[in-house]
């Protein structure tokens, strides 16, 4: 075996220092340029290299000196292998007592059915107990919807209305009650109907109220009857409110716009307000005309194609224009109605008020004789 450190001729306990140094030393005099050709230089540069490999190397230094003192016996050892961890063998205990078992299985059978019975029951008496509440409440209702059909029927409707309105909203099984309570609400409306075509507009106002405090869905069919009961029994602003209401919730019709201009003329007297309503309608309509038939809709329109209640248009803005002392506007409105309407008396009897009102007293005559022969009541006639 080679004595590395007989090679770099050092001591077996030389520093890492000395080592290199030695190492240094040697290299220098056996390197292969300094020698060229020399095989034994070449060989003793490869022995000095490897000595220096091996004594630099601490872990190749240590097996190198023991190889050194016990001889070449000395071998590497194998690395260890892999740790695998191990199991405990498992510990058989003494033999099993299927009776032992068997009871205990049984026992734990038993309990958890008896817990299931525990629950079971639990839930059922629960149920049955909200059940039993239940009954209770709607009896309870039950006897407030009796007293309320009791009271229906002696005419006390408002009082029966609000004790089907303290119920709430109801139950599946009381669907008798609910359509009980919307037969009463429609023979308010019906009622209030009724009285509004017999111009018995405050008892159809009242009727209307009640309605109105207890149905849940008004259509706008009643809302236009409500407002036009208003304004029949005199109930001006509050009519104006409703169907101005109405106006603005997507209703702005001629009709709806013409009935508040009607309250503000002939109810209220504020001819200002009328006019502002009255100019409204009339560009309304005639926008309508120009849509429809172009400009040239002087031309083409006749009654047969134009709404009855364009003629409350513009005789409306005649009236007003001649409570305001405008005649001149007022007898330029009449023209229209004259033109599409010519057998209408009132285009006359209201031009002769007109002429009358100018002084034209012998004009305004001629203007009342074409009502009468249009069919006015002769009392118009001049000298009467």
């Amino acid at each position: 075996m080679t004595n590395y450190y007989r090679i770099l001729e050092i001591g077996e306990d030389a520093s890492d220092a000395e080592i290199k140094a030695a190492f240094k030393k040697k290299a220098l005099v056996y390197h292969p340029d300094k020698n060229a050709g020399d095989s034994d230089c070449e060989e003793m540069f490869k022995l000095v290299n490897a000595a220096y490999q091996t004594l630099s190397n601490p872990y190749e230094r240590a097996r190198f000196d023991l190889k050194l003192k016990f001889g070449e016996a000395i071998v590497d050892s194998p690395p260890p292998p892999p740790y695998r961890p191990t199991y405990a063998r498992p510990r058989y205990g003494p033999p099993i007592d299927h009776k032992t078992n068997d009871r205990a299985t049984f026992w734990a059978f038993a309990i958890s059915l008896g817990i299931a019975f525990v629950v079971m029951t639990g839930m059922e008496l629960f149920n049955l107990y909200n059940q039993y509440q239940r009954d209770i409440m709607l009896g309870e209702r039950r006897q407030v919807f009796e007293q309320a059909r009791d009271r229906q029927a002696s005419g006390e409707i408002s009082a029966s209305l609000l004790m089907l309105e303290s119920l709430g909203s109801f139950h599946k099984e009381e669907e008798d009650i609910l359509v009980f309570k919307e037969d009463v609400l429609d023979d308010l409306l019906q009622d209030g109907t009724r009285n509004f075509y017999r111009n018995n507009f405050k008892a159809a106002i009242k009727d209307f109220e009640l309605f109105e405090e207890f149905a849940e869905n008004k259509r706008l069919s009643f809302e236009l009857l409500f407002a036009e009961t208003l304004m029949m029994a005199g109930n001006y602003d509050e009519a104006i409110g409703r169907f101005n209401k109405i106006i603005i919730s997507g209703n702005n019709t001629i009709d709806n716009n013409l009935k508040v201009a009607w309250i503000y003329r002939e109810g209220k007297k504020d001819y200002e307000l009328a006019m502002n309503y009255y100019e409204k309608v009339s560009k309304m309509a005639i926008n309508g005309y120009k849509r429809v038939y172009g400009e040239a809709y002087p031309l083409i329109l006749n009654p047969r194609i134009i709404p009855p209640t364009h003629f409350d248009i513009f005789d409306g803005m005649a009236q007003t224009f001649y409570y305001l002392g405008n005649y001149d506007r007022a007898l330029s409105a009449i023209k229209w109605n004259v033109i599409m309407w010519p057998d209408y008396p009132e285009n006359y009897l209201l031009k002769g008020k007109i002429l009358l009102a100018q002084g034209k007293a012998e004009t305004a005559c001629e203007q009342f004789d074409l009502a009468i022969e249009k069919g006015w009541d002769e009392s118009v006639r001049c000298g009467n």
